[in-house]
């Protein structure tokens, strides 16, 4: 009977930290996408929405400090000024976070933007 009760225990508590492991892991992700919907406001004007699949939006620097926003769709990866101007758009022969020597930050974000605006309104 005891042997029962503890892995019944071990379970729930597995389950706990898992359940709360993915709860935190879904705040920070709406927290990212929040921020950059906050810092980006243009970035509702791409039409994100109407896309079925996922979208990838990052933050790079350029080595002269300039930041841009690159963002990564079914149909294409594009770069973007922080003011919202199209930049650069990959290609076969180009790679514009190559191209640029852009460095990863840490504001970025992944996921279906049907979704986001779906939780918006």
């Amino acid at each position: 009977m005891y042997k029962i009760l503890l892995t019944i225990s071990l379970f729930l508590l597995t389950f706990s930290l898992a359940f709360g492991q993915t709860n935190k892991l879904d705040t920070q992700k709406i927290s990212a996408i929040q921020e950059i919907l906050d810092k980006y406001e243009w970035i509702n004007d791409l039409n994100l929405e109407s896309l079925n699949d996922e979208v990838e939006i990052k933050e790079y620097s350029a080595p002269n400090g300039t930041n841009y926003i690159v963002v990564k769709s079914e149909n294409a990866t594009t770069m973007y000024t922080i003011s919202g101007d199209k930049y650069c758009t990959n290609h076969s022969e180009l790679n514009c976070k190559e191209f640029y020597k852009l460095k990863d930050s840490p504001l970025q974000w992944k996921g279906q933007f049907k979704s986001v605006i779906a939780d918006k309104k």
